[in-house]
């Protein structure tokens, strides 16, 4: 199995979480070493398709994303921690690129307490445009298999275990980077390569 494989041959090591001494299992996402300049954007695996109910109650398909550059990130409403500085760093992405052609993709760790109604509350504390911006649940297991599997990201058995990071995904679907949002020099890095997919050609 392809997740036991990767498994293996990465190492275990600190989760920057909703609580600070908390640690997970980290994915390659999770893992990535950063102290090597990239000369170009690396390609790193086609991102996931998935579905889910959003904000407003519809179906959300991540097939609307095709052709658009996007961020996704995993969150749940009640964490106290790591999720209002992922999530006010998102709103001042969402002010600085005014387009489109970036969106945005916010995975509840915590569909039972997350409904609709929730997130919906919740988008409104970091003025997320809903033509830009989905707040999306799905059940725990999806959830899960989406963070390790589809972002090779950590597992969030729990919800203060899922990731810190962002996951920068290109017009084809690809995943293209990664950055801690309690990191401002990833987060300078990842305003930095939103530009340097916005030049390549679509």
């Amino acid at each position: 199995m392809y997740v036991l494989w990767f498994a293996g041959i990465i190492t275990l090591f600190a989760l920057g979480s909703c609580s600070k001494s908390e640690q997970g299992e980290a994915g390659w996402g999770d893992k990535q070493n950063t102290s090597v300049a990239q000369t170009s954007l690396p390609v790193i695996k086609e991102a996931p398709l998935f579905t889910g109910i959003d904000q407003s109650g519809k179906v959300f398909s991540s097939s609307v994303l095709k052709g658009s550059m996007w961020i996704a990130s995993f969150m749940f409403s009640e964490c106290q921690g790591v999720c209002p500085v992922m999530n006010s760093t998102l709103e001042d992405i969402q002010k600085l690129y005014s387009i489109p052609d970036l969106r945005f993709v916010s995975i509840t760790v915590d569909p039972q307490t997350d409904t609709p109604e929730v997130l919906a509350e919740y988008a409104k504390r970091y003025k997320a445009d809903p033509s830009r911006w989905w707040f999306v649940r799905m059940e725990k297991d999806s959830v899960r298999a989406l963070s390790v599997q589809g972002f090779l990201l950590s597992d969030p058995v729990e919800p203060s275990a899922h990731s810190s990071r962002f996951v920068l995904v290109d017009r084809q679907s690809r995943i293209r980077g990664y950055y801690d949002c309690l990191d401002s020099a990833k987060v300078a890095e990842l305003k930095g390569d939103i530009e340097r997919i916005r030049s390549e050609a679509h």
